[in-house]
């Protein structure tokens, strides 16, 4: 009774095999990035650009994968001018700063910067609430102005990522280097890159 319908009843079971072993299969091939990892997937994109008497930085971040873990803790992004040798700036003025979280083209955070000794600092949440991811896409703005610049000073933006529960950080160093985060307790990473002042 079946042997004229064999191929009805066959086809359909070897195409849904093949559609489970295909989905298997690209499962297995993605990978996952852990919190560690994550500095490695971070796209960074700077814009310096002089107006009047101030320079204004527009500094946007943008992670290309999501950690494995999820999203959690708070990042911390400071700005700080340096000179040809990599020593801090004196007699600069920032004048003002903001940061802005996105979920595609829309603004879902917004908060001002903190100013500290040798530059600017800026926390945001790293968190999904009701499927908007923050921390993961961002811009922040910088305005500064100071005495007359030479070739070869940088503005440094440093990156500062912190993942699991933690009470917000009392940070005074734009560029994290003195800093007492224990990585055992607070686990973390720094990423920092550098723009000449044009």
């Amino acid at each position: 009774m079946l042997n004229g319908n064999k191929v009805v009843i066959i086809l359909p079971l070897l195409v849904v095999a093949f559609i489970f072993y295909g989905g298997y299969s690209y499962w297995q091939s993605i990978g996952s990035v852990t919190n560690e990892e994550l500095s490695q997937y971070v796209n960074f994109d700077h814009n310096l650009q002089p107006r009047n008497e101030q320079f204004i930085l527009t500094s946007e971040w943008e992670w290309t994968e999501m950690p494995a873990e999820g999203l959690i803790g708070t990042d911390y992004i400071g700005v700080s001018l340096l000179d040809a040798n990599g020593q801090q700036l004196e007699d600069v003025s920032f004048v003002n700063g903001k940061v802005e979280l996105f979920y595609g083209n829309k603004v879902i955070y917004e908060a001002e910067g903190t100013p500290v000794e040798n530059g600017f600092l800026f926390s945001f949440p790293n968190e999904m609430i009701e499927h908007e991811a923050f921390g993961n896409h961002g811009r922040i703005t910088v305005s500064f102005q100071g005495a007359e610049y030479i070739n070869g000073e940088r503005v440094a933006i440093s990156y500062l990522h912190t993942w699991g529960e933690h009470e917000p950080l009392q940070l005074e160093d734009a560029r994290f280097l003195v800093t007492t985060l224990d990585k055992s307790t607070i686990p973390h990473w720094i990423l920092e890159q550098t723009v000449e002042i044009p």
